[in-house]
Formats: C-alpha cells, structure tokens, sequence
C-alpha cells in the first residue's frame, strides 16, 4: 500500500521515457478506489519549437499503470507518450468544470 502524499509530485515515465509528474490523483467516491492520475508534462513546447505551450496534462486510469519503483520514486506506464497526445480531450471531472479540459486516456484491456 502507499500513502496519497506518496504518489502526489512523484515522477513518472512513459514506455518510452518521456518523463511526467502526478499532480493528482482522482478516487471514485462510491468505492474509493483510484479512478485516475492527472499527469502533468511540464515543460512541453509547441510542436514548432517556439515558445513554451500550456501544460499537457491527462488522465490515465489505473490499467496504465506497470509499477512503481519506490526506490528511484518513480511510477511506470504501460503507455506511450504519443498516446497521450493523441487523447481525447474532456472537461476534467472534477472541479474545474467545462472550461478546465484535459486529456483523457482509457488504454486497451
């Protein structure tokens, strides 16, 4: 088991490498379970090389997860960076409401 404040601000890789952060961590309330981690890219850049672009943040459900090594403090995905890009955007679920939109992630069974 690990505790909540563990795994806010932990680093995270993508399956290939790209490194991410948990900002938060989303738990259904019916059965508190993890519902999903908000990551947040926090350096990405426009895809011209530009200026600095808001941050890419997604929601990944817990079957994106593949481990976390709690030595280097770091959690492993099963999915790829571009995934992530590619994700439907969506109002977040949670405060925020229509105008706050993210990412959202639902990786194949």
């Amino acid at each position: 088991m690990v505790r909540l404040d563990t795994l806010r601000g932990v680093q995270v890789e993508t399956a290939d490498g790209t490194a991410l952060v948990v900002q938060d961590l989303l738990i259904d309330d019916s059965d508190w379970s993890l519902s999903y981690l908000d990551l947040l890219l926090p350096a990405d850049r426009d895809a011209r090389g530009g200026a600095e672009a808001k941050p890419l943040r997604c929601l990944l459900p817990p079957r994106g997860i593949d481990w976390l090594n709690t030595d280097a403090g770091k959690l492993h995905l099963t999915v790829w960076m571009q995934e992530l890009r590619d994700a439907p955007t969506q109002p977040l679920p949670v405060a925020g409401g229509e105008a706050v939109r993210v990412r959202v992630l639902e990786p194949a069974r």
